[in-house]
């Protein structure tokens, strides 16, 4: 089919089926509710096209360019996409649903806003310059990608994969990525504020070139050999969290809540946790050097083989912590909330007395 039947038959609101498309342009149109079904795409462009709502339904696009389109409420269904190429094309709402293979999208200063693309294998995929807010990418596998300078504000990522992705200038805002996962990760110069990463794995990712981190949301986290060294997230959750050889060390992590967390080998030298919470927590083979810890808390706390050389305690709480081969070189102790065993048993005495007597 060339060009010429094709708008024919879109102009008619005829349905396009079963025809191969191929080394053809189609611009300067604009339909409403066009149809695509069964339709082959071989390096086709289209350019100036305008399709609202339209359908593309167990189509096969190989090497499909779309430039300074809109698409707008667009639907992707059943179809096999080798390469979709995007530039300066308005994807708004659009919805990729139960399509075929890996979908390699390239896409240059487009926009892709309240789209759902979920459930998709997108290795390889390139967004440079791009509008990502609100984009649903859950379930989708983002391995080898990358993202610059784009805006990825209120996203959802969640029971993702991202291994190997490439982030520079992203805003993240806001981005939920519950239960994904992250390994060989740099985010640099980009925007983490109040980002979730609940129950998410977290591997080889380095947060310190970041932009901004503050709030971020690591409940229920496994976070390995990763470094946040000298930022400043206060105050952030990591509640119920696995850290295993983090660097934590000159960051700003006051009021931050570490409680129920099983943290080996972590360093936290230099860093301000005043008023953070470490309570009920299993502390092992990690570094607190000179480390501000003024009214933290740690009280059922598990301590060992660890270093706390020159750290403030000042009114730290550390009621019934149990300590094994714990450095307390140059702190003074005498500041911290400790509990008098003594004291704890005459006032248990004076109790069983009291109810005696009644």
């Amino acid at each position: 089919m060339n060009v010429e039947e094709l708008i024919t038959k879109l102009s008619r609101r005829e349905q396009i089926k079963q025809v191969c498309l191929e080394s053809i342009t189609i611009e300067n149109v604009q339909f409403l509710r066009a149809a695509f079904l069964e339709v082959e795409f071989k390096n086709v462009v289209f350019k100036n096209v305008t399709l609202t709502a339209s359908v593309f339904e167990q189509c096969r696009l190989d090497q499909v360019t779309f430039e300074s389109c809109t698409m707008r409420l667009c639907t992707f269904i059943s179809n096999t996409i080798t390469q979709l190429i995007s530039h300066k094309t308005n994807w708004t709402a659009a919805v990729l649903n139960s399509n075929k293979g890996t979908i390699q999208i390239h896409a240059t200063e487009s926009s892709f806003s309240n789209s759902k693309l979920l459930g998709h294998d997108l290795k390889k995929s390139e967004f440079r310059n791009c509008n990502l807010t609100r984009v649903n990418l859950s379930k989708c596998d983002l391995s080898d990608s990358l993202f610059i300078n784009s805006n990825m504000e209120k996203i959802t990522a969640k029971n993702s994969t991202f291994f190997s992705v490439f982030f520079e200038k992203v805003n993240l805002t806001a981005a939920n990525f519950d239960s994904s996962e992250f390994r060989n990760i740099q985010f640099t110069h980009c925007n983490l504020h109040r980002s979730l990463f609940i129950q998410t794995k977290i591997q080889d990712v380095d947060f310190s070139v970041a932009a901004e981190i503050k709030h971020i949301n690591l409940f229920k986290a496994i976070i390995k050999q990763s470094t946040f060294k000298g930022m400043d997230f206060s105050p952030a959750v990591l509640q119920n969290t696995h850290l295993d050889s983090i660097d934590f060390s000159h960051c700003h992590l006051a009021q931050s809540n570490f409680s129920q967390s099983k943290i080996i080998n972590c360093l936290f030298d230099f860093a301000n946790l005043t008023q953070a919470l470490f309570e009920e927590s299993e502390i092992n083979k990690s570094s607190l050097i000179k480390t501000n810890l003024s009214y933290a808390k740690f009280n059922n706390s598990y301590l060992t083989d660890c270093n706390f050389t020159h750290a403030l305690l000042n009114l730290a709480s550390l009621h019934h912590v149990t300590e094994v081969r714990v450095n307390w070189d140059q702190v003074d102790l005498d500041k911290a909330l400790k509990t008098n065993i003594e004291l704890l048993q005459a006032e248990q005495w004076s109790y069983k007395e009291g109810v005696h007597d009644a």
